[in-house]
Parts: structure tokens; sequence; C-alpha cells
């Protein structure tokens, strides 16, 4: 046997091996039983279904009413932040709150604006009404301090005053004892004065031809005790 046989004999095993041959299949497609055409054919691919998102119905007044409520707070936050430049303006109730760090430090147009504020009727109800009554309250918080601390110095010198003229007094009442005590010591000698002065002049009227030597020895006697 020649090669070329041996080899065709492999070459058939090897494509009989191969070969699968026909296949069952393990279940029969479904068949229509009516026309007894398969379900397979009958029946077209099923394409996915399209999702319509559900679309709520407008009401137009409340679309209406909202825009007119944000066009008012819009112009009422103007208004309120009007001595403010035009691009640091809040737009909104949010954007008051988110910008108000900004807002507080640009102290020239927040003065400008407490002073127009101040000119105005209260009739404001955003934050800048806040702000200028917690500044008012902190400015008479402030004042009554200040009131306090002027009214404690008029206190203390007051009282300095007072313990001056108490020191005053009792100097003065010493003082005067004193002298009352002088006075008292001097009357009394004037009152022995006047009591030696009348003495003499019993004496003297009671001998008025001899007494005019004992007088004259008593006037000695006299003006030595006011020496």
């Amino acid at each position: 046997m020649s090669n070329w046989s041996l080899d065709s004999q492999n070459a058939g095993v090897l494509c009989s091996a191969l070969d699968p041959g026909p296949t069952i299949p393990s279940s029969p497609a479904p068949v229509n039983i009516r026309e007894g055409i398969p379900h397979s054919l009958t029946t077209s691919p099923a394409k996915p279904k399209r999702r319509r998102s559900a679309r709520l119905p407008v009401d137009q007044a409340t679309f209406a009413a909202e825009n007119a409520r944000l066009e008012q707070e819009w112009l009422k936050v103007q208004r309120e932040w009007g001595c403010y430049p035009q691009q640091a303006r809040p737009r909104s109730r949010r954007e008051e709150l988110q910008k108000l760090p900004a807002l507080c430090n640009d102290f020239d147009s927040f003065e400008k604006q407490m002073a127009r504020l101040d000119g105005q009727p209260d009739d404001q109800d955003g934050l800048v009404r806040q702000i200028r009554d917690f500044l008012n309250e902190r400015k008479r918080a402030l004042e009554r301090q200040q009131a306090e601390a002027k009214m404690k110095q008029n206190m203390e010198s007051v009282n300095r005053t007072r313990q001056g003229v108490e020191d005053f007094r009792r100097e003065s009442d010493i003082q005067i004892k004193q002298l009352k005590q002088i006075v008292h010591a001097n009357g009394l000698e004037l009152q022995q004065i006047a009591h030696r002065a009348d003495q003499l002049v019993d004496e003297v009227s009671s001998n008025p031809c001899g007494g005019f030597v004992s007088l004259g020895r008593r006037e000695e006697t006299f003006f030595s005790l006011n020496i």
C-alpha cells in the first residue's frame, strides 16, 4: 500500500471523526395550532418600548404668581441694598444670606445704606433692618455702658468731695473747740479783773480821804496783774 493510500484512509477517518452529524433540537419550536406554522415564523422580533416621561400639567396661574413673587423679592432686595454697586447687590433672599459677609465688609457702602435706611419708614423685612436693629441695640448698650461709667466717676468724685467736707468739718470742730476753751479761760480772767476793780471802787468810796494812798498801791497791784 502506498503512502498516498494510507494518507487517504487517514484523511477519511479524520473527516468522519470530526463531522458532528445532524443535530436534533432538544425541544421543538412552538407551532401555531390554527395555521400549523411555527411560532417563531409568525411573531416579529420584540422591539424595546420607549419610556415616555409623565408630564405634569402646568398651572399657569401658579407659575405667574411665583414669577410675580420672585420679581417683588428682587425689587425689595435691590432697594434694600441700593447704596451698593449694581454687581454687588444680592438678587434674592438666599443670595443675600450668601453675600452677607461681603456686604458687611464693604464699610463705605454699608454706612451709606444705614444712613439711608434711618431716614426711611420701618417697613423693611429683610436683613438690612435686622442688621440696623442689632447695630442700634449695640449702640444703645455702649451708650448705657458709657453713661454708667460716667456716673460711676461722678459718684467717686462726689464721695471724695463729701469725704473732704467731713474732714474739714472735723478739723473745724476741733479748732472751734480749742477757741472756745481759750475764750472761756480769758473770760474767767476778765471776771477776776472786774471783781478786783469792783473791790477797789468799794474801798475808795468807803474811805475817800485816806483811800488815795491805798488806791495807788492797789492800782499798781492791778496793773501788775494785767501785765
